[in-house]
């Protein structure tokens, strides 16, 4: 989609207060209604184990969110593993069950885990029934070795599952954060939801270093990202299937493989050598490092010497002096000269040398909007209280060095300099809303 003068309008609902903190450190409080919101309704139910003989389910931390709640409202099942909650004032809410060593269930979420569910609307003097299952979580533990089988520390982990997005079959995150290692190279990864997974370790910083033969030095090697079981590419990786309550063990063998090399030049929008422009590497896998970035030379020529074997887009970027300003005020008034940019992906092999990489830079794009805000009961809304923000929706879209802008005072945006590629544009109120559109 092309992406200057694009306008973007998205109604946003504004929360009147920040949400309440998590729910760690705090002690759970039963039926106390929010200071502010007032009602006669009523949410009920009983949360029992999920399978053919289900059992109730005692001390699960119930959460009641949305509305016009200003707090959570926090109940804790009985040992019928019924819950209530009274007062609640009309509106639609969210609910949500957590206990330990089951995974967190989100009322009328589509799959186990997931973080969306249905809303359910409370009227005054009206009692809402629900029932709600809890699937015990499973957990994946193991060793990460190296050849011939010494633990190694200096290794991080990512959880993975196969997914389908749009079309492709690909390697996404299933769990947030990389987990790093205990003693002896040991890991476990808990609170899972049943469901098949791949594992991946990735060095915690570069490792390289040069072989030695009988006959002097050899190649440069890398510690490779390895994929469960044991694959340093990615294509076969075999997914690890784990039941409800199952603690299963992988072990995953790291790998040293030969790095290869890529160089190639820089031109600007002229056709000239661009001179100090970046050229960094993107992986196409959530979490794996990225190769250091490089610098152009005074004939545009840029050298990648040691590159994990995989598949990547390579970007350059530049902002050559006398390109322009941004014109107008605003909060684009103190951004930088717009950058120009360049990508395009290619496979790195163990070993190979790819030469002639030239990357013709072109200014970047515009994505241009105004915020338009509902009634919201007459609560001023400052629009510079908004962060503005695009983030990478595929593999193709480079969002390095693109700002954060907040909204004019007539609510107007501009997020300069973006590459082509397809991005969710993302509007934030720092600890109350997100919410995100395709562009």
């Amino acid at each position: 989609m092309r992406l200057a003068n694009l306008r973007v309008v998205l109604g946003l609902v504004i929360l009147t207060s920040l949400l309440a903190p998590v729910l760690s450190g705090q002690s759970p409080v039963r039926d106390q209604p929010a200071q502010g919101a007032v009602g006669t309704g009523v949410v009920a139910g009983v949360v029992t184990t999920a399978g053919l003989s289900p059992v109730p389910v005692r001390r699960v931390v119930m959460g009641l969110s949305g509305g016009s709640l200003r707090t959570n409202l926090l109940a804790v099942t009985d040992a019928e593993g019924r819950f209530e909650f009274k007062n609640v004032p009309p509106g639609r809410f969210s609910l949500d069950a957590r206990k330990a060593g089951f995974v967190r269930e989100v009322y009328g979420a589509a799959t186990i885990g997931a973080t969306e569910g249905v809303q359910i609307p409370v009227s005054n003097g009206a009692t809402t029934t629900v029932t709600m299952s809890l699937v015990r979580s499973a957990a994946i533990s193991g060793q990460v070795l190296l050849p011939p089988g010494a633990p190694v520390s200096s290794v991080l982990l990512q959880v993975l599952r196969w997914d389908t997005v749009r079309g492709r079959r690909r390697l996404v995150s299933a769990r947030g954060g990389a987990f790093p290692l205990g003693s002896e190279g040991r890991y476990r990864i808990g609170s899972l939801p049943p469901g098949e997974y791949v594992i991946v370790g990735y060095p915690r910083g570069r490792t390289e270093r040069r072989l030695f033969e009988a006959e002097g030095p050899g190649a440069i090697v890398d510690m490779a990202p390895v994929f469960s079981p044991g694959t340093v590419d990615p294509a076969q990786a075999t997914a690890v299937r784990i039941e409800a309550g199952e603690d299963r063990v992988v072990d995953i063998p790291m790998q040293f493989v030969q790095t290869g090399r890529v160089e190639g030049r820089v031109f600007g929008v002229d056709g000239a050598p661009m001179v100090g422009a970046q050229v960094s590497f993107s992986s196409n896998l959530p979490a794996v490092p990225q190769p250091q970035p490089a610098r152009t030379s005074a004939d545009g020529t840029f050298v990648l010497p040691s590159v994990v074997p995989g598949s990547y887009t390579i970007l350059a970027r530049g902002a050559p002096a006398g390109m322009p300003q941004p014109t107008g005020g605003g909060p684009l008034a103190s951004q930088p000269r717009l950058p120009l940019w360049a990508s395009t992906s290619l496979s790195v092999a163990p070993g190979g040398r790819i030469q002639g990489v030239d990357l013709h830079l072109q200014p970047g794009r515009a994505v241009r909007g105004r915020l338009v805000l509902p009634p919201d009961g007459g609560t001023p809304v400052n629009p510079a209280a908004f962060f503005v923000s695009l983030v990478a929706d595929d593999d193709s879209s480079p969002v390095v060095g693109l700002p954060f802008v907040q909204p004019a005072a007539d609510r107007t945006f501009e997020v300069p300099g973006v590459a082509p590629g397809r991005y969710r544009l993302q509007f934030t109120v720092p600890d109350v809303l997100r919410n995100e559109v395709f562009v």
